[in-house]
């Protein structure tokens, strides 16, 4: 039986491992230990059963692919352009009625900045792109972590919860299952089509978790 911090910890891989899929792609993106990255926190997640088949489909997809390039050139027409974009990876283009930068991207700053987190330098993209989103709420769980080590009080760690589902239910749930729809219904790429699936299946199974301890 795995313990409640191993699970945080898992859960905060997932999301950062989700966040670094969805970005530009690297080299590490098309390894084994990418794919492994889930099946091993998923397990710990005693969610292994489920995800099984969407992250058995990143591995296999994975070792399709002769080079890097061939994987940023199908993120490059999903995400980027330069023609119409197939599946825009911002929250306001879903939310806002397909306007970028539009109140639910200042309504995430907001969030951000509340607190006292600013956009690095290297991030060269929009507040709500999904990567930085997941990338918080890997940053909000970590904070979990830190609050159970530092033997900070239950109200903390219960501050801490709150802004998960707040985030989670406020910001990325009300756009993430059109997104995952546009990929897979506008493109054919088994890599993301694999991810998308672990993104949906991952984002219900913590809404549910939230929803139940925060």
């Amino acid at each position: 039986m795995n313990t409640e911090e191993e699970k945080i910890k898992a859960r905060r891989n997932i999301y950062h491992a989700l966040s670094a899929g969805f970005y530009v792609p690297e080299a590490d993106n098309l390894t084994s230990s990418y794919s492994k990255e889930f099946s091993e926190n998923f397990k710990i997640l005693e969610a292994w059963t489920e995800a099984k088949e969407y992250v058995q489909g990143l591995e296999n997809a994975s070792e399709s692919y002769s080079s890097l390039e061939e994987l940023l050139i199908e993120h490059s027409k999903l995400f980027l352009g330069p023609d119409k974009l197939l599946a825009p990876p911002y929250g306001s283009y879903y939310i806002d009625d397909k306007v970028t930068m539009g109140e639910s991207t200042r309504a995430v700053m907001d969030i951000y900045e509340k607190l006292e987190l600013e956009l690095s330098d290297s991030f060269k993209d929009l507040p709500d792109h999904i990567a930085l989103e997941l990338n918080f709420l890997a940053y909000l769980t970590e904070q979990q972590l830190v609050l159970s080590e530092e033997h900070k009080s239950e109200d903390s760690g219960e501050n801490v919860l709150k802004w998960q589902k707040y985030f989670l239910e406020n910001c990325l749930a009300p756009w993430y299952e059109p997104f995952v729809d546009r990929i897979k219904n506008n493109f054919d790429s088994e890599y993301y089509d694999s991810l998308a699936d672990i993104l949906a299946y991952f984002l219900a199974q913590e809404r549910e978790y939230l929803a139940r301890i925060a």
